[in-house]
């Protein structure tokens, strides 16, 4: 070999180049979230981030931790907290390179129990009011329905 020296050197430069990424590459999260119960309370929580380009992460927030969402870019994203149809949804979070962005969200879980109380009977009231042909009330009438015209009513 003629130039022993200039060999070394490069694999000496490719080898502290290759073999340290920690160095050159540390990985930067853009966006903390912190999910919070109306209590004050760290719940624990199912996070999902969605970047606009259709990708998804989702995460699960132990009980007094904050989750980090790491490689999302700088484009608007959408983070959701909870369970389908007992969801928080923050849209349009914007990101921004080397400033890390915290997402306070609060989550109340007590509202999205599985077994909710039934509503009280009946459903549906109708109040009529009965007037005389000069527009006053008539006090504790009484109106009767025929079964022609309480069909037409419940079917229409």
């Amino acid at each position: 070999m003629k130039h022993p020296t200039r060999y070394l050197l490069f694999v000496g430069i490719a080898a502290i180049w290759f073999g340290t990424p920690p160095l050159f590459a540390r990985e930067y999260c853009s966006l903390r979230v912190e999910v919070v119960a109306p209590n004050g309370k760290r719940p624990e929580a199912q996070v999902e981030v969605r970047e606009k380009d259709g990708r998804r992460t989702e995460k699960e927030q132990a009980p007094g931790h904050d989750l980090t969402f790491c490689d999302l870019g700088i484009l608007p994203v959408t983070v959701i907290v909870g369970q389908k149809d007992c969801e928080v949804v923050v849209s349009d979070v914007y990101l921004r390179w080397g400033e890390p962005y915290t997402l306070k969200v609060v989550y109340d879980q007590e509202n999205c129990m599985d077994e909710r109380p039934l509503p009280p009977q009946p459903l549906c009231e109708t109040l009529l009011r009965v007037n005389s042909q000069d527009t006053k009330w008539v006090k504790g009438a009484t109106v009767k329905f025929d079964g022609r015209t309480l069909g037409t009513i419940a079917n229409g």
